[in-house]
């Protein structure tokens, strides 16, 4: 009797940790993409001064972001995803349009991937 009740414990706390990381992902993901959007619109319209601060906003909010979620997601998809967070506001401080938006979306689809691969769904059990 006590297997069982050490079983049924066990897949609690694993249920639970499930939900956690789901929801944990799904809020910085929805964070991370509105500060790397406003960034690259801002990057669009020409106010280089503001997409700077929005990259370096996002590149603080990251290291936030990846502590908070390092035990539910792979450190290599982490890390690369921080290195190219990183690359964006030395782009952006040289005035370097093209490639800080070509980094801005790549950015946002990565983290979007990201989220998407935490989330509960057939495809994702399959």
């Amino acid at each position: 009797m006590r297997r069982l009740w050490a079983a049924v414990v066990i897949i609690v706390v694993m249920l639970t940790y499930c939900v956690i990381s789901v929801f944990a992902v799904n809020h910085q993901e929805q964070e991370m993409v509105y500060l790397l959007e406003k960034a690259y619109n801002a990057a669009q319209s020409g106010d280089f001064e503001k997409a700077y601060k929005l990259a370096r906003q996002s590149e603080e909010r990251w290291i936030e972001v990846e502590s908070a979620i390092f035990m539910f997601i792979s450190h290599l998809e982490l890390a690369e995803i921080g290195a190219s967070i990183a690359r964006m506001p030395p782009l952006i401080k040289n005035e370097n349009k093209a490639e800080f938006m070509a980094v801005s979306r790549y950015v946002i689809v990565r983290i979007t991937h990201l989220a998407q691969s935490e989330r509960v769904s057939i495809q994702n059990i399959l």
